[in-house]
């Protein structure tokens, strides 16, 4: 016997306060637009990122994130990005612009526990809880 599959329709979105109807007589944005703006939004709120440093690297990592690792660590309270960036053009012997190459290592960085950023309009990404020690680690004893 084959069993039929459910189609499930698509639940209707409600007018409420906080979803008002669309008003048909307005332009709709397009995609570009759209692209644009969130873009333009996600740019300010990171201008407002602040890098601490946590500690130095227990393995070597690459001359770039050193150069930025380095940079960060002489500013004890921590760095804005737009001065960490300004700080950065004369160290870093690159053709990619300082933001390019900071933005690339800067979660390597963070992954790492070697630096933080702090800013409280950006969410934070919160990080899979960490198995404990001896439980369940995969092995079993025979």
């Amino acid at each position: 016997m084959s069993e039929k599959t459910k189609q499930t329709k698509k639940p209707k979105l409600v007018n409420t306060p906080e979803n008002p109807p669309a008003d048909p007589a307005a332009p709709k944005p397009t995609l570009g637009e759209l692209a644009k703006a969130n873009a333009e939004k996600r740019r300010s709120v990171a201008q407002k990122d602040v890098f601490v440093f946590v500690k130095n690297p227990e393995k070597p990592i690459a001359p770039q994130a050193t150069a930025i690792l380095n940079t960060i660590a002489a500013h004890p309270g921590g760095i804005v990005r737009p001065e960490l960036v300004e700080a950065l053009k004369p160290v870093l012997v690159t053709r990619q612009p300082a933001e390019r190459i900071l933005t690339y290592y800067q979660g390597t960085l963070v992954d790492a526990g070697l630096i933080r950023i702090d800013n409280p309009e950006r969410v934070a990404k919160t990080p899979a809880p960490a198995a404990a020690e001896g439980e369940n680690s995969g092995v079993t004893n025979a």
